[in-house]
Order: C-alpha cells, then sequence, then structure tokens
C-alpha cells in the first residue's frame, strides 16, 4: 500500500501539486471479525497519514466496517432537533401545514443516502424509525403508546423501510426505463433466462445469486432485486418517473405493514 502512495507522491511533484497532509486520512475497510492484529501506517513526503475508523464523503457518514451505524446515529440526532420544533408549533398550525413542516426538516435527511445506510440490519434503522414514530405522533396529538402503524397511514407518510423500499424501486425504474444511471451500472441486473434456457414460469425475473455474507445480501443490487421481481407487471410497464413515483409509493402504504 505504500508503494501506491509513493507513485501518488511521484505524481503531485511531477504536476507541481502538494497535498495537505493534515487533512488527509486513510480508512481500511474491513469486518468486524477480521482486523488486521497489526497496525498499518502510511506516509506520503514524510509525513504520516493518520488512519480513521470513519470519514465523512458528501455527507454520508463511512464507517470502516460498513455497517452504517455512525451515519444512522447523526441523522437521528439530526431529525431528534425536528421533534423539539415540531412541538412547540403543532398548537398554532393545521395538519397539512404540519406535514410540510415534516417534510423540510425531517424527510430529507431519511432520503439522503438511504440505498446505502438503509440497507443494513434493521436493528440498525429501527432507531431512525423511533424517532420517526415519536415525530408522527406528536403531530397528531397522539400518545407515545398508540400504534403507529394507523397514524403512518393516517398522515400518508412512509416509514423508514417503506421508504427505502420506495427509492430502492425508482432506482429500478431508472435502470429499466431512463437509462440515466452512471456506467459502474451497465449490466448490473441480468435476467434469468440469461443465465440459463429453462421456460420457467421465473424466466423473465432477475438473476438473484446465492450471497455467503450478509454485506452482499443487505447490497443495493440484492435489494433492488427483490424489490422489481415483487413488482406486478402493470407497475414495470409504466414509462413516466412521476407516475410510478406516485402508484408505487399507494402500492407500498396498502401492501407493507
Amino acid at each position: 500500500m505504500q508503494t501506491k502512495f509513493n507513485k501518488v507522491s511521484e505524481w503531485l511533484n511531477v504536476n507541481k501539486l502538494s497535498l495537505n497532509i493534515k487533512k488527509t486520512k486513510f480508512i481500511l475497510f474491513t469486518s468486524s471479525n477480521k482486523k488486521p492484529k497489526h497496525e498499518i501506517k502510511l506516509s506520503i513526503n514524510d509525513g504520516d497519514i493518520k488512519q480513521v475508523k470513519n470519514t465523512i464523503f458528501l455527507g454520508i457518514i463511512i464507517d470502516e466496517c460498513l455497517t452504517w451505524s455512525e451515519h444512522i446515529a447523526h441523522v437521528v440526532k439530526k431529525i431528534s432537533r425536528a421533534s423539539g420544533i415540531i412541538v412547540k408549533i403543532r398548537h398554532f398550525l393545521s395538519r397539512n401545514a404540519m406535514k410540510l413542516i415534516y417534510y423540510a426538516l425531517v424527510y430529507p435527511y431519511l432520503i439522503y443516502g438511504n440505498l446505502i445506510s438503509g440497507s443494513t440490519y434493521k436493528s440498525r434503522v429501527q432507531k431512525l424509525l423511533n424517532v420517526q414514530k415519536k415525530i408522527i405522533r406528536l403531530i397528531t396529538f397522539k400518545s407515545y403508546l398508540e400504534h403507529a402503524e394507523p397514524i403512518f397511514k393516517e398522515l400518508g407518510i412512509l416509514n423508514i423501510f417503506q421508504i427505502n423500499d420506495s427509492l430502492t424501486a425508482m432506482f429500478m425504474f431508472r435502470y429499466y426505463h431512463l437509462e440515466n444511471l452512471p456506467e459502474v451500472f451497465e449490466n448490473y441486473f441480468v435476467t434469468n433466462n440469461q443465465i440459463h434456457q429453462h421456460n420457467t414460469r421465473n424466466a423473465s425475473k432477475l438473476h438473484k445469486a446465492s450471497k455467503r455474507t450478509n454485506y452482499a445480501k443487505y447490497t443495493l443490487r440484492n435489494k433492488g432485486i427483490d424489490v422489481w421481481n415483487e413488482l406486478e407487471p402493470k407497475f414495470k410497464d409504466i414509462k413516466n418517473f412521476y407516475i410510478f413515483k406516485k402508484q408505487i409509493k399507494q402500492r407500498i402504504m396498502k401492501t407493507h405493514a
């Protein structure tokens, strides 16, 4: 790894560029039970580069084990602040106005990076759901003991797990109909009849390979296959993104707990 950094240093010197060592960090991605036993040291231009356990990239906190726990905790903190505002103004605004407040102060944090950070163990995402439940109970003046599912349906608001399903479905729509995704997603999915020639009822569905690790099970590629295969043909045949977005939300509200 140090050899690679030496080449980076050479390239910087040739192009008369410099690297701010104080702002430069490196992170080693690994599983929680396979961390290296020895310390890794990297340097460039005789300056040591600090190793960190997590870092922020485009507003998303990435941790060394890709658990997304740090990012989820950060979002929980952000939307918890909104609950303080909501509890103060709910007495003066209508329910529709409060929903607008929700979509302005809470929803953006729930959807940003959700396709990545939301694809993890439910126990980790549950922390977000708990705060989300608190907020919708505040909006509707319900007791903290009130069952949350009917309140979500009453307000027409998706919970955090449903949001992930919705965003995944919209990603799949873009993949098949809009074709405006980055090149890395080219040929990202294949159908069963591309793998084998057996004329089965699932031949036209997306092929789902077996996964050995939980990391793989929670990836967008794996989740996207599940969501798209589950959709009825009438949804897959929709060509307009905004119509699809509206109808997929209605479907999720009806079919998901």
